[in-house]
């Protein structure tokens, strides 16, 4: 039913979450149907249908946020913004970093993002290639509905949390993310 490819990027795009996967899934089984038959993927769902799928799924989660940020709605819409274009327009890439030392309203952001599902953690402790002294950093990844389309047009780099080179992929100070300025 799915190809191995669907598989990882499902996960990837459910961060974890039971309630996204099932969704995420239930779009792309909706996705693989109404694909033209004689498609050269077959009738397995494959990443692409995934990804189309996320896509789907996105404007669920944003209604989402709005229902759950009552109050603090315009803070947290103007960081996710500049996170969102963060990653996809500065350091193209899904997976941001964060000094461990970060305290303040972008970091209650940050942790409002991931209550919201659309901020997932990835690693609570790294460190970077070169020249940070020692510095330590959390790295998250920014939800897969965020950039399904960024990944073409913009030379998007997706780092794969299943690889084997995922630590040192994300060991990178163009990562690190300090906030809307």
């Amino acid at each position: 039913m799915l190809n191995p490819t669907a598989i990882d990027r499902l996960i990837i795009a459910s961060g974890g979450v039971t309630r996204d996967f099932i969704g995420i899934f239930a779009n792309s089984i909706n996705q693989a149907r109404n694909r033209d038959k004689s498609h050269h993927r077959g009738p397995k769902i494959g990443a692409e249908d995934v990804n189309l799928a996320t896509g789907d799924y996105s404007p669920l989660k944003q209604e989402e946020f709005k229902l759950d940020t009552d109050s603090e709605r315009k803070i947290l819409e103007d960081e996710f913004k500049s996170l969102v274009d963060f990653c996809t327009e500065t350091s193209k890439c899904n997976v941001f970093l964060v000094s461990q030392k970060l305290v303040g309203p972008v970091r209650e952001s940050i942790d409002q993002l991931i209550d919201l599902r659309l901020v997932h953690p990835v690693k609570s402790r790294v460190t970077l290639k070169k020249g940070a002294s020692g510095e330590l950093f959390e790295a998250y990844m920014l939800d897969l509905s965020q950039y399904t389309a960024a990944r073409k047009v913009h030379e998007f780099k997706m780092i794969d949390l299943g690889s084997a080179d995922k630590d040192e992929d994300i060991r990178k100070a163009s990562l690190i993310y300090s906030g809307s300025q």
